[in-house]
């Protein structure tokens, strides 16, 4: 089993503290779900976390399995184990969605059978999120809806399970139907067993959202609401239910 620790983090971004005493503990096959109002810096806190350089960590630490990858790059991060679903994930001309995920699966799987493997292996998952395999052959993301950019980022996840990923907004612009189909692949990583079959295994997972709508496919063992930069209550999911109902002016209020 593995943990993902985040400790006291402070952020700021353009000269201004926007997270401070951050701490969250995340272990394999949990599910936690960070919401907050506009402007909270649950935002903030996905790119922070995963390197972005316009966020710049002021204090604490970020530990996978103990390991301090706080100062680590963006790309030894994601070695180490952590993944990021962007919000709004970028466009790459020239780099098609099948070639990057072939060249990443051979990097994992060096002999035997690869080619037949990979192949095998994305049109299953890809099949699985109703991705079309004419978006196979496009650049990533590129002329892309804003719905096919999400199928296409949880497709990335599947080819390859990190220990840990932070997706941020997971729901937006996605149908009933495309939501309920992400959020089930991400739930099937969350509920993988390791090789030997014991439970508890599974990839652990940190959504950030404003809804609760993709909490009905992908159920939360612990929510947590950031406001001001600060998390100012942690309970399980029925702390969703609090909020939908009297919105976040209690805890505003209390700030």
């Amino acid at each position: 089993m593995s943990e993902l620790q985040i400790i006291d983090l402070g952020v700021e971004t353009s000269g201004k503290q926007v997270l401070s005493g951050v701490n969250l503990r995340v272990k394999s096959g949990e599910v936690h779900v960070l919401m907050g109002p506009n402007g909270a810096g649950k935002t903030t806190f996905a790119n922070a976390l995963f390197g972005h350089y316009r966020y710049k960590v002021t204090s604490g630490q970020i530990l996978i399995d103990g390991k301090d990858i706080t100062d680590l790059s963006t790309f030894e991060k994601a070695r180490a184990g952590l993944a990021f679903l962007m919000q709004e994930p970028p466009e790459i001309p020239g780099v098609t969605v099948e070639n990057i995920l072939l060249t990443a699966l051979g990097a994992t799987r060096p002999s035997g059978n690869r080619e037949t493997y990979m192949s095998e292996k994305v049109s299953a998952l890809a099949a699985k999120l109703d991705i079309n395999s004419a978006l196979l052959e496009r650049g990533v993301n590129t002329d892309a809806s804003g719905g096919e950019k999400k199928r296409l980022e949880a497709l990335q996840l599947c080819c390859l399970p990190p220990k840990f990923a932070v997706l941020d907004e997971l729901d937006s612009g996605l149908d009933v139907d495309a939501l309920k189909k992400v959020s089930t692949a991400v739930k099937d990583l969350v509920d993988a067993k390791s090789p030997t079959g014991k439970a508890g295994a599974g990839m652990g997972v940190i959504v950030v959202t404003h809804y609760n709508r993709v909490l009905e496919y992908l159920p939360a063992d612990k929510v947590h609401l950031l406001i001001d930069g600060k998390i100012v209550e942690t309970g399980d999911a029925s702390l969703v239910d609090q909020v939908e109902a009297k919105g976040y002016g209690p805890w505003l209020a209390g700030s």
